[in-house]
Formats: C-alpha cells, structure tokens, sequence
C-alpha cells in the first residue's frame, strides 16, 4: 500500500484540526514506511495537539534522528523530550539541532536552550503554545 495516502488523509485532518482522526491516519502512514523522517515529525506534532505528548516525543525524537539537518524537528524533539522529563534526549537533541544550524537558526536554538535550562514545564509551554503548532502549519502545507 501507498504511505502517501494516508499522509494526504492525515494532512487534510490536520488542516480541520480533527487531531485524533489526523494521529490515526498519520499512523497508518508511519506504520507503511517507517523510515520517513518527514511524516514521523509531522504524526508527533499532530501527536502533540492531540494532547498526547508522550508518545509525540518519541515520535519526534525519532523522526529527528533520521534526518539529522532538519533543525527544526531537532529543537521540536529537544523541547517535547524536556517537556516529559527526558533531559539527557532533550540536551541531545539540542546539540544535533547546534551541529547543523546556520545563522538563521540562532535565535530558534537560543530560545529553546533557556527553556530547557527553564525546566520541563516551560518547554512544554513554549512547544505546545507557539514552536510545535506554526512549525505543524508550515508543514501541513508543505511537500518534502
């Protein structure tokens, strides 16, 4: 089976904001090519609206790990592992997100190092209230 189908059915849940019918198709998605790195970071954030942040960090760490330039899954994973009291993962994270920035990326990196270093429940605020939803948007309406 295609994985670009449920992606598609998951993206168009997502734009509705129908957060647990976007995760269950997203799933099915992940389920069909486990390797796609782009469509595990968008199944955590929808995760992550879902109000379902355990499992959304393991899905972002993940996705984060597979392809390590994209920075913004990098600090998405840095600050849901924190908000869950994973530190060690959300310092990593950071570091992997440090390692491929470029200038752009220096404000993004510094804001979310003062939330770690700010503690878990400060990382969750500013991952589910401001970096996780417009970084969702921009990827709902994008293509790898």
């Amino acid at each position: 089976a295609d994985p670009q189908v449920p992606y598609e059915i998951g993206v168009l849940y997502g734009l509705q904001e129908r957060w647990d019918a976007a995760a269950d198709a997203l799933a099915d998605a992940v389920r069909l090519d486990p390797e796609q790195a782009w469509t595990r970071v968008v199944f955590g954030l929808v995760l992550m609206e879902a109000q379902r942040l355990d499992e959304a960090a393991g899905e972002l760490v993940e996705g984060a790990r597979m392809d390590p330039e994209d920075v913004d899954a990098q600090l998405a994973a840095a600050l849901a592992a924190a908000a869950i009291g994973r530190d060690g993962m959300a310092y990593e994270m950071l570091e992997r997100a440090r390692f491929q920035s470029v200038d752009d990326d220096q404000d993004r990196m510094a804001a979310v190092e003062d939330r770690l270093d700010a503690g878990h429940e400060a990382a969750r605020t500013l991952l589910v209230d401001d970096f996780g939803p417009s970084m969702l948007r921009a990827r709902l309406s994008e293509r790898p």
